[in-house]
């Protein structure tokens, strides 16, 4: 439950905070949140308000922090705080800190408040957020949401992003492609297909929309960000990585646009500056699967086997059932002719998957190597059956 509170608060912020520059301990907060880890989330947010006393969303921030710890009353004063500054900026976190502490009242009054002004979270995630399980059952919310809350355009955007949370990409381009009207759609529309387009793989389209976004919200870095990587995907690097230099820039040091950054990078041949923006992501989310096998990736590109394998190691640690990291791990081993400890990596990466072709080859290699000559032609024959026209080669020379 508390996962559910963090992840649905944190899509929440990004849609808040779009736009606003924030000081680093802010997403040091936010990581730690992330990782449950409390004390310093507190620590990490307090120093965030002594750098920027007049952010609303810092005090968000804080009271979502203390929220997630049950601390509800003391939530609810940090989000009263937020809304002198900015009005109704806090109002959704009200009404589910009201409702934790079964104040029905105050909740629907809170939820009204926010469902009257700008942005507004959609009927769907307001429905399923679990703070709100006890107020569903009581008279006073089946009459609220007999109003209409939400104008065409939210409706339609409501909908999209169900479509995006089924992964229904072409349902979700239909719905849009039907609703807007060239240049006069709104930018939220151009931004939603253009990351439709991205999921189906259409980057050249993807690029085209987030271009038109950005040009009607031009302060928006996650826009930016979007943009850039669609122009990283059809290889704009140098572009791409001027977008995410100007929304690091934007948001204060948004550490996710380090990471697409750190992509750009390795794909322009960069490697330290790559190397460097994937320590900084890591620094922040130490135990990410995708910016670990990213290091990876940039480490043995750059010959630093060891940091590779320090990757790999937590790899395996995380994820002890995919095949695909010791198979990267005994490629590591190959290329310093440690035959006997790939072997051993290749020999579990088989057992996990035993119908890839190249974990045969490779052991065939390992086996061949130490002079196990029959296994290795045993290996090279199941790589065969599987489709490797390499180890057709490597029977016709070393098994007749």
């Amino acid at each position: 439950m508390v996962r559910f509170f963090i992840l649905l608060a944190l899509s929440i912020a990004t849609l808040c905070t779009n736009g606003q520059k924030m000081p680093e301990n802010y997403y040091r907060a936010q990581a730690a949140l992330q990782h449950k880890n409390y004390i310093l989330a507190q620590q990490q947010i307090d120093s965030a308000i002594i750098a920027s006393k007049r952010n609303p969303y810092i005090l968000v921030k804080k009271g979502e922090i203390l929220f997630t710890q049950n601390d509800f009353k003391q939530a609810l004063y940090s989000f009263e705080e937020a809304n002198k500054i900015r009005s109704n900026i806090a109002s959704l976190w009200e009404a589910k800190a009201y409702a934790m502490l079964n104040n029905t009242v105050a909740a629907i009054e809170a939820l009204e408040r926010h469902l009257s002004s700008a942005p507004r979270v959609s009927e769907a995630k307001i429905i399923l957020d679990t703070a709100f399980l006890q107020l569903a059952n009581t008279p006073q919310w089946k009459t609220f949401w007999l109003n209409e809350w939400y104008n065409s355009n939210e409706l339609l955007e409501a909908e999209v992003e169900y479509h995006f949370s089924q992964n229904e990409w072409e349902l979700a381009l239909d719905l849009l492609n039907q609703k807007m009207d060239g240049k006069k759609s709104r930018h939220q529309f151009y931004a939603l297909r253009g990351k439709a387009y991205s999921a189906v793989g259409s980057y050249k389209a993807a690029e085209a929309d987030f271009a038109h976004a950005l040009k009607r919200s031009k302060r928006n870095d996650e826009y930016m960000a979007n943009y850039g990587r669609a122009l990283d995907r059809v290889g704009k690097h140098k572009k791409a990585i001027k977008l995410f230099n100007d929304a690091i820039l934007r948001s204060g040091g948004n550490p996710d646009y380090f990471m697409h950054r750190a992509k750009a990078y390795l794909n322009q041949h960069d490697f330290e500056n790559a190397f460097t923006d994937i320590n900084h992501y890591l620094s922040y989310y130490p135990s990410s699967i995708d910016a670990l096998s990213l290091k990876a990736n940039i480490a043995t590109q750059m010959g630093r086997n060891i940091d590779a394998l320090f990757c790999l190691r937590k790899l395996i640690e995380l994820e002890p059932s995919s095949w695909k990291h010791y198979a990267a791990r005994a490629e590591l081993y190959l290329s310093s002719k440690n035959w006997e400890v790939a072997k051993i990596d290749l020999n579990r990466a088989i057992e996990l998957n035993l119908n890839d072709q190249k974990l045969y080859l490779l052991r065939g290699k390992c086996r061949n190597n130490l002079g196990e000559r029959s296994q290795a032609c045993t290996d090279w024959k199941k790589a065969v059956k599987l489709g490797s026209f390499e180890a057709q080669e490597l029977i016709y020379k070393n098994c007749r």
